[in-house]
């Protein structure tokens, strides 16, 4: 019997611990996958916040071009400007110069005219009437010369003044060109950032794109080891009750072998005591024995008891059958462990049958109609034969 009930329990315990370890091992696929799921995404916020700055840094950059842009649009305006001058001031220059060549022709005309017709000149100057109009005609050759010589020195100065005016604007010019031609490196290399920041970003986005898809995959596993452990307990469930329902029947399988074995040593006991004197009970009028003269063999003074089917008596089994089966009856069913059912008991006159269990051997429970009619009955003792 006990290789039998070892061998009922045997498999569900095997397949429940093997569930049990399958169970761990998806727990710690579990575990292992969120654990690798933390990291990544950890490091998805780290390359997106990454990103996030880059993204900012380029804007500045792509600030800082505009306004360089812009820069160079009015450094070549202004460039421009100075050109339009720059040639203005030649074109005043070359004027200047012809002024200042007419006017220096002019004058070497005259001298020349003068030192040629000297005699002449000096002749008209004696001829004159007076004082007066010698001087006065001497006068107006000093102013001629003077006139001349003036002209001369202001065209001259007018030249020169245009001409570093015309090197001035050359200069700024220069300088102009200068800090164009430094903004445009400048720009230059910010266009350059530009386009290395652009490579970065786009590096920062497939590296974003990579951890999003192992963290959607990562994401994928969890949720099916969360399957799987689901799956999992609900089979563990279902073996617990298959090993609980195991352990039930093996301990009703060794209940009923030991009633067997008890019923065999009362069948031995029985036939021991049958090689002895027969007791016969001759019983009185109104006896409620089955027959006047029935063979018992006895099985000692025995405790009695009396109990109904309510809740006081049989709790939770209150109004239900006895624990062979059978619907109890007054006048018939009594209780008693270690004795199999359906042995018949002679107590005090009346023959009972045993269906029910309860109270040990030794202590006979008999069943009653009600329970008031049990607390009539009380606790009492009394001598208990087997009927053979």
């Amino acid at each position: 019997m006990l290789l039998t009930t070892a061998l009922v329990l045997s498999g569900p315990l095997s397949v429940f611990a093997d569930t049990s370890s399958d169970i761990s091992a998806a727990n710690a696929a579990r575990e292992s996958a969120q654990n690798s799921l933390n990291s990544a995404s950890s490091k998805l916020s780290e390359l997106e916040n990454e990103k996030t700055a880059l993204m900012s840094y380029l804007a500045e950059l792509n600030a800082s071009v505009t306004d360089l842009s812009e820069q160079l649009t009015d450094l070549n305006g202004q460039i421009e400007d100075k050109r339009f001058e720059i040639d203005r001031e030649k074109a005043s220059i070359v004027r200047a110069q012809n002024a200042e060549a007419a006017q220096y022709d002019d004058m070497s005309t005259r001298i020349r005219y003068m030192y040629e017709n000297s005699s002449t000149l000096l002749e008209s100057l004696l001829k004159v009437g007076s004082i007066s109009d010698f001087l006065n005609r001497t006068e107006e050759i000093r102013q001629i010369q003077n006139y001349d010589r003036e002209a001369l020195k202001n065209y001259t100065e007018t030249r020169q003044s245009i001409e570093q005016k015309k090197a001035d604007l050359e200069e700024d010019m220069a300088e102009l060109e200068t800090l164009l031609t430094e903004t445009e490196v400048k720009k230059g290399e910010m266009e350059a950032l530009i386009a290395e920041t652009d490579q970065k970003i786009a590096a920062y986005t497939a590296n974003i794109s990579a951890e999003e898809m192992e963290v959607s995959e990562l994401q994928a596993e969890i949720d099916k080891q969360m399957g799987i452990i689901a799956n999992l307990e609900a089979k563990a469930a279902e073996e617990e009750e298959a090993r609980r329902k195991a352990e039930e029947e093996a301990a009703k399988a060794e209940q009923l072998a030991k009633e067997a074995e008890l019923n065999a040593q009362a069948q031995e006991k029985a036939e021991a005591n049958k090689k002895e004197e027969d007791t016969t009970v001759d019983k009185d009028a109104g006896s409620k024995a089955e027959s006047p003269t029935t063979s018992m063999t006895l099985l000692g003074n025995f405790r009695l008891t009396a109990y109904c089917d309510c809740a006081k008596c049989c709790g939770p089994w209150a109004g239900g059958h006895t624990a062979s089966g059978t619907k109890p009856k007054a006048g018939r069913t009594v209780a008693m462990n270690d004795i199999p059912f359906g042995t018949r008991l002679y107590i005090n006159g009346v023959i009972y049958t045993v269906e029910d269990r309860g109270t040990p051997y030794g202590h006979v429970d008999i069943f009653m109609d009600s329970h008031s009619a049990c607390y009539v009955f009380g606790d009492q003792r009394a001598d208990v034969f087997i009927v053979n």
